[in-house]
């Protein structure tokens, strides 16, 4: 059919996966930090939390009570469950990449509702990739992994493919995030990587 099926994009319910087409295997040069720069930028960029890693607006990034979890003109309804969203596809990977079963039925699935556990969870998931993609060997970067999507179909792809898909999904969903911010309205913090860079440096 041309491609194999990225799962975590498309429809709330695993319907209308956009096909992500083979390319050249991703390097694993530089693939740890990449990694970790998604996982620090989507703390900061998309948490309204005041210790986000990116942006020198600190606590002004924080949104008032109840924001994130206001109903919105979006798929996942709010903030915090497009959130979800991502952290549910992250945890979907991972069973990918450890060959197990996951048993989540729906994209939108929802295992956490509220902020403050979310974070939590998110920075423990965070943790696993990075430290996934900091032992990750050139090999195994290229090993192809099979899989069933939640819709039933089948797909493979390499192990640093899915690493990419893992992290743009990410940057996809902190964008939506970062949008429904100015509908507070409140400016979302930089997500820019020059500027994660420059903070972390100072």
């Amino acid at each position: 059919e041309g491609g194999v099926v990225a799962e975590g994009v498309g429809g709330a319910e695993g319907e209308g996966s956009a096909p992500l087409g083979e390319g050249a295997p991703l390097p694993v040069g530089g693939l740890a930090e990449a990694v970790a720069v998604g996982a620090n930028e989507g703390d900061g960029a998309t948490l309204p939390v005041g210790e986000g890693v990116l942006g020198g607006e600190g606590d002004a990034c924080a949104l008032p009570e109840g924001e994130a979890v206001k109903e919105r003109t979006t798929l996942f309804k709010n903030m915090v469950n497009t959130l979800n969203h991502q952290y549910v596809v992250h945890l979907i990977w991972q069973a990918h990449l450890e060959g197990r079963e996951h048993g989540i039925q729906a994209l939108s699935h929802k295992i956490h509702t509220e902020l403050a556990p979310l974070w939590e969870a998110q920075q423990v998931i965070d943790a696993w990739y990075i430290d996934w993609a900091d032992k990750l060997t050139e090999a195994q970067a290229d090993e192809t992994v099979d899989f069933t999507l939640i819709g039933g179909n089948k797909g493979s792809m390499r192990r640093g493919d899915i690493a990419l898909h893992v992290i743009t999904h990410c940057s996809y969903h902190r964008g939506w995030v970062a949008d429904l911010f100015f509908q507070v309205p409140k400016h979302p913090p930089s997500m820019d990587i020059p500027v994660y860079h420059r903070e972390m440096r100072g």
